[in-house]
């Protein structure tokens, strides 16, 4: 009996040129895909988001993915992957020590309490290097979960205009299964593309930070909107690197920040997800640095 194959095509009609074989599976519009291909088991539901710079080219920021088990797992579209570090309440913690590793994804348990971040090793084996951490009830419904900032956008995957996956062997009898699987975990959901308050470009002594909500209640997203970073009275302590190690300079006004925020809904998640992004004056240490409490 001979063997089927399963191949597929994504097109982004804002992105430019191709990828395809081993960058496209390694990138974070293919990683979700990839348990699919290679055990068949399903993969949960999922959608892609993007950041568009000021005057810059499309990139790619991730992938959420809510998993048959209640999980939410985000693949970050680094170039490298390379995340040398995490701080936490101003602490450093070593994430990627070897230059041979990267950073897979990170995961959401689902109390929506606790959250880890997984390495793919050079062996091909994932391991979870950070001990769980903690989220942050900010209100009724709604939990802080991470930041990822970075130090330009160039850091962050360019957006292909085509990505194409496979071919992969399948046996005849189950390829039918796979495809549909496919098509079932991008049903419904809409691409969001994240963009920052003001429309200047970002100059070299500016970072960018995007933070993760899961929202649980829509009643309280204008008050996220309104008080996330004023960072007075009920609002949230701040959280992106704001010195020595994480930042070679310092921030020059810790006050408040212009941010937007995104809604961003993955289908089948009993919630939505808030994403909130904004510039910082200041120079990171690290292309990428993970944050947290």
């Amino acid at each position: 009996m001979g063997n089927d194959t399963v191949e597929v095509t994504f097109e982004f009609p804002q992105g430019t040129g191709s990828v395809s074989a081993d960058p496209a599976l390694s990138s974070a519009i293919g990683r979700p895909l990839k348990q699919l291909f290679e055990t068949g088991n399903p993969l949960g539901r999922i959608n892609y988001l993007f950041f568009q710079p000021p005057g810059g080219q499309l990139r790619t920021l991730g992938a959420l993915c809510h998993t048959p088990g209640e999980r939410v797992l985000f693949f970050p579209a680094l170039g490298t992957r390379q995340v040398s570090w995490y701080t936490a309440n101003g602490k450093k913690t070593e994430l990627v020590s070897r230059l041979d590793e990267c950073l897979d994804h990170i995961t959401l348990e689902p109390d929506f309490e606790t959250w880890h971040a997984t390495i793919l090793t050079a062996g091909g084996t994932k391991e979870t290097r950070i001990p769980r951490r903690r989220t942050r009830q900010i209100d009724n419904g709604l939990v802080f979960w991470f930041a990822l900032s970075v130090k330009s956008p160039s850091v962050l995957e360019a957006t292909p205009n085509i990505v194409t996956l496979g071919p992969f062997p399948t046996s005849p009898t189950d390829s039918t299964r796979r495809a549909e699987s496919l098509m079932d975990a991008r049903e419904g959901a809409v691409f969001r593309t994240i963009e920052l308050h003001e429309e200047q470009p970002i100059s070299g002594d500016q970072f960018i930070t995007f933070e993760f909500y899961i929202d649980r209640s829509n009643r309280i997203r204008l008050w996220l909107r309104h008080f996330l970073l004023g960072r007075w009275g009920r609002s949230t302590p701040i959280l992106f690197p704001i010195a020595v190690p994480a930042a070679k300079e310092p921030p020059k006004a810790i006050g408040p920040l212009p941010y937007r925020s995104h809604d961003v809904e993955v289908p089948g998640f009993r919630g939505c997800f808030t994403i909130s992004a904004y510039r910082a004056t200041g120079i990171l240490t690290a292309d990428v640095i993970l944050s947290g409490y």
